[in-house]
């Protein structure tokens, strides 16, 4: 089968072929620039969501831990009630190690934690061999050692899960998040409740041994009200503020999410609630010269307020989960609709062009060519009359050329029989000049006579 050629084309195929040629390459560059730009915008939410995947059982095992040192501690200082609880939370703890681990395999070397990664960022500690390393020797030393060792120990496993968050944090996207309500939910998740949460843990575990004592120093006073102004200003209030910004700026980022403001709300009341209660037990202690309030009362304030801001932390991580997902389906579906757009204006484009090129184009052309070919049909005609004229006129020349040759033949015959008569003539001359003589000389000899 013979394939068309570019010379067998209409003249309105050719024009459209020359448009095309030119406007493709154009037309893919554009196409490449809008697909391209949405994508990069879904990969950078899609890498916040590994962050957050990744951030939640990190999470677990950060409460799991603190939920353990107390128990370690008071198992420690003999209370052999504690001894389940230890246990109970060391097999929890090596489960949440191993979600840890399954989350890794799966967005680990997304989020550089990689040797090469990590020692990048001179974030070595931040290792999951090596926290979990520290984890399993503490866990095989546990039964032989005092509180204080407990709780160095344990503090060493934390500072490493801390690590790991903030590397996750900083790799993920997750502390560059472009949209408001986003960005401060996770504020919250990653950096204010992790905070609060250790703040917490630590309090109770020194505000306890505190309030064991008879009567309070003023250093322990000072210790207290330190504490209760960081949870009021730092936690309490960055939380509040933080959420209420997110809950606002929500109609304004990427669509709306119909749960984030219905589910955080109550948590947050609880959070609120739990910690302002604490801060005023903890107010009560220092106005007071001596323990006005029993230990037990403020470990069990002060598990609430941390049991709360678990749920809190577990409610806005679920919720960021959502806004990311809204804002990566919304960019996809833009991605599509802005490529979908694109596809009926190249295509509207076309039908315009395709009939402009026959309209204004093609047809006063194709007018021209059947004028240029009816003149060339006319000027073929009389090229053909000229021709035949040419002809008869070369015969006629022929002819004439035939007859002027004869003509040619009979003048140089009678040339020729002119130049004989004058020959015939000087010789006639010649012969009566010649008489003439003789009869002079016949006559002059006849007088001399």
């Amino acid at each position: 089968m013979k394939r068309p050629s570019f010379s067998s084309l209409s003249l309105q195929g050719k024009i459209l072929l020359a448009i095309l040629s030119f406007s493709l390459p154009l037309l893919i560059i554009v196409c490449h620039l809008v697909y391209t730009g949405q994508n990069k915008q879904i990969d950078f939410a899609e890498q916040e969501l590994r962050g957050n995947a990744l951030q939640r059982p990190l999470e677990t095992l950060f409460q799991q831990l603190s939920e353990h040192a107390r128990a370690a501690t008071r198992m420690a200082s003999g209370d052999k009630t504690s001894r389940a609880d230890v246990d109970l939370l060391r097999t929890k703890i090596d489960q949440s190690f191993d979600a840890v681990a399954a989350a890794l395999q799966i967005h680990g070397e997304a989020l550089e934690f990689t040797p090469t990664g990590l020692k990048d960022r001179g974030r070595e500690q931040a290792s999951f061999d090596a926290v979990k390393d520290k984890w399993r020797k503490y866990s095989a030393d546990v039964d032989r050692l005092d509180a204080a060792s407990i709780q160095e120990r344990l503090r060493q496993v934390n500072e490493g899960i801390r690590a790991m968050i903030a590397h996750l944090g900083d790799v993920s996207n997750l502390v560059l998040d472009p949209d408001l309500d986003s960005y401060y939910v996770m504020d919250v998740t990653l950096l204010a409740l992790p905070q609060a949460q250790e703040r917490l843990g630590n309090l109770i575990l020194t505000g306890g041994q505190i309030l064991a004592k008879p009567a309070l120093t003023q250093e322990d006073r000072i210790q207290l009200a330190v504490q209760a102004g960081l949870i009021r200003e730092a936690d309490m209030d960055r939380i509040r503020n933080s959420l209420q910004t997110a809950f606002n700026e929500d109609v304004k980022f990427g669509g709306v999410s119909p749960t984030l403001k219905r589910h955080l709300e109550p948590a947050l009341a609880e959070y609120l609630a739990a910690s302002a209660f604490l801060v005023e037990t903890l107010n009560t202690v220092v106005a007071s010269e001596t323990a006005a309030v029993p230990a037990a009362t403020f470990v069990e304030a002060g598990l609430r307020a941390r049991a709360a801001s678990f749920v809190l932390w577990d409610r806005a991580a679920e919720e960021l989960d959502v806004l990311l997902t809204i804002r990566r389906d919304g960019l996809a579906s833009d991605r599509n609709l802005d490529l979908t757009i694109l596809g009926g204006c190249l295509l509207a484009v076309g039908v315009v062009v395709t009939w402009s090129v026959r309209r204004y184009i093609a047809r006063p052309l194709n007018v021209l060519s059947d004028t240029l070919n009816s003149a060339a049909e006319q000027t073929f005609v009389a090229s053909e009359q000229i021709g035949a004229a040419s002809q008869s006129l070369a015969e006629s020349a022929s002819e004439q050329a035939a007859s002027l040759q004869e003509t040619s033949a009979s003048l140089e015959e009678f040339t020729s029989m002119v130049k004989r008569n004058a020959e015939a003539a000087q010789r006639a001359k010649e012969l009566a000049g010649h008489t003439r003589s003789a009869a002079d000389t016949g006559a002059t000899d006849m007088r001399e006579m």
